[in-house]
């Protein structure tokens, strides 16, 4: 991969690629700021080719506060609405699905293997697996080779979650800590480089290095999503512009997807987690920057909720959901794979785009952050696609146990007004520690909060569902999730009605915040929803901000529910 050497400025200059001399084994890029809407500029002379080696098939993704959690930026380390939000909706979304064209199910097409098979991976749909603190660190700037020691040493001692080929470990750094790449070629963070991702030595763990340059949230956005799309389409980058194995998907020059479409800018992201900013990635078919470009004929799945915490012998069943998002509809052939000791079965093994079937899984022996895959196919005369998704999946012995309970199990509510529920949580057998309250399958427009967000077993919270103006009307039926060593739900009814005049003195819930504005949908995934931008201009639309016209600096925050 390619070395971009570019000053760091937070608002108006389009900064310019230069390629520096080759160094060991380190891709790494400065990142500008980017309005979260550029149009995407097409590049017809640049192509990706595969060389041989891995991909991250279903990513889980840990967010690691080097120093601390406490050390690190407010903005990103804010829990619900941060980076974790952030990993959260993203690698269960339309962007991720967008790199399936990245799989590694074909023959070596350049380098020294070439025409040899490849990996035989998928790449699809992935799950956030939570966040920890790396405090066993050197005081002070760091090297890589400091940096990969670290995580080496965390994740032998146990600190960290185990490698594996789906882990993958992305760390941020205080403000005050600047990290050196050694060797030629190298630099130092916030001058030479921006972030960067790579593979450990020792343990092969894939990581990314993500200071802390002055980003805003979006910033961070933009700059985490190319890394992690990067990590995922080419495990080992490029040392220097020379590609070859074990390198996976590069061009000639050793730049990666997102290394491609880097000047030309980002979008807003539609997800079930919020709306954020990320940047353009190379799109193979159709030679052009954009963030969830698809086939002609082309369908998602998705597993609710995106994570599960099971007690041995105790099965649970989640939701598949599959949906139509261009073309004809083409039957779809459904298999599951899942991890030893993990019993995993689909309700049915074929659907149609846009039906959903059922999920059952069950552990017989406790097991930590493990992943069940669904695979989803279409075959269209001699095309054949391919989407999957993952469910994390936890399990214990079956001692502790509590239930959860919502009265009243439906409320009716106006648009643009709140509504209430009292969540009542029981212990049932064991010492059951604190349990964390969440929604699942609230429409994205509604946005819930509980007071408390968890609750020892035996007390009960406050769900308030705020619905703005723009709520859609109807009948949905979402999930009260409690989560401590076991997962347990309630279901529960929200009635949204029309608003009506009579209701015009009402205030509106989804506007208000000074500084927010509702903007519509974008086509292509880009739907811009309600955000609320942060500087000094008041209500410009985010689309309408060019990086070359860029005059003030924003802070792009979704309105959201964690579910």
């Amino acid at each position: 991969m390619s070395i971009r050497a570019c000053a760091l400025l937070l608002a108006v200059t389009l900064l310019s690629p230069a390629v520096a001399s080759a160094r060991p084994r380190l891709g790494h890029n400065l990142h500008p700021s980017l309005s979260p809407e550029v149009a995407p500029a097409r590049q017809t002379a640049e192509t990706l080719l595969y060389y041989g080696g891995l991909v991250v098939p279903n990513a889980k993704v840990y967010s690691i506060w080097w120093g601390g959690k406490a050390a690190n930026a407010s903005d990103i380390t804010i829990d619900p609405g941060g980076i974790d939000s952030f990993f959260e909706g993203v690698t269960d979304s339309l962007y991720f699905d967008a790199l399936a064209q990245y799989g590694t199910d074909l023959p070596t097409q350049v380098g020294a293997n070439v025409g040899k098979p490849g990996t035989a991976q998928l790449i699809g749909r992935g799950n956030y697996a939570g966040e920890y603190e790396l405090t066993q660190v050197p005081a002070g700037n760091v090297t890589d080779a400091q940096v990969q020691a670290a995580l080496e040493a965390a994740i032998t001692a146990g600190t960290l979650p185990p490698d594996g080929p789906n882990a993958v470990y992305s760390i941020f750094f205080p403000s005050a800590v600047k990290i050196t790449i050694e060797g030629a070629g190298g630099g130092s963070s916030c001058q030479s480089f921006g972030a960067y991702h790579d593979k450990t030595t020792s343990l092969g763990a894939i990581y990314l290095v993500i200071p802390n340059c002055n980003y805003g949230f979006t910033e961070y956005c933009s700059v985490a999503s190319h890394e992690l799309s990067e990590a995922v389409t080419d495990v080992l980058p490029t040392p220097g512009s020379h590609p070859d194995y074990p390198q996976a998907w590069n061009d000639s020059m050793g730049n990666e997807i997102a290394d491609i479409c880097e000047f030309s800018g980002g979008k807003n992201l539609q997800t079930g987690s919020g709306i954020f900013a990320v940047q353009y990635n190379w799109d193979q078919r159709a030679s052009a920057c954009d963030i969830t470009n698809h086939a002609t004929d082309d369908f998602s799945i998705a597993i609710s909720p995106q994570a599960w915490h099971l007690q041995t012998g105790s099965p649970a069943t989640l939701s598949v959901q599959t949906a139509l998002v261009a073309g004809a509809l083409h039957p779809l052939a459904l298999r599951v794979t899942a991890p030893a000791g993990v019993t995993a079965t689909l309700g049915s093994s074929t659907l149609m785009p846009g039906d959903s079937t059922t999920l059952t899984v069950s552990a017989s022996a406790p097991l930590f952050d493990q992943q069940v895959v669904v695979i989803a196919t279409f075959t269209a005369g001699a095309t054949v696609w391919t989407h999957t998704a993952a469910l994390l999946v936890n399990a214990i012995s079956a001692t502790d146990d509590f239930s959860i309970t919502v009265a009243p199990p439906s409320q009716e509510v106006t648009q643009g007004n709140p509504t209430t529920y009292t969540v009542t949580t029981t212990s049932i057998r064991g010492a059951v520690p604190q349990i964390s309250l969440s929604t699942a399958g609230l429409p994205i427009q509604a946005l819930a909060s509980f007071s408390p967000a968890s609750v020892a077993a035996g007390g009960t919270s406050t769900l308030t569902i705020k619905t703005p103006r723009a709520m859609p009307v109807g009948t949905f039926t979402f999930q009260i999730v409690g989560a401590a060593d076991v997962t347990r739900t309630a279901n529960a009814t929200l009635v949204v009605d029309a608003f009506t005049a009579v209701d015009a003195g009402t205030p509106d819930a989804g506007t208000a915040d000074a500084g927010t504005t509702d903007a519509g949908s974008n086509p292509d995934g880009g739907v811009t929803g309600s955000v609320t931008a942060k500087g000094g201009c008041t209500q410009a639309p985010v689309e309408a901000i060019g990086l070359s016209l860029l005059v003030c600096f924003f802070l792009v925050r979704a309105r959201r529910e964690r579910a």
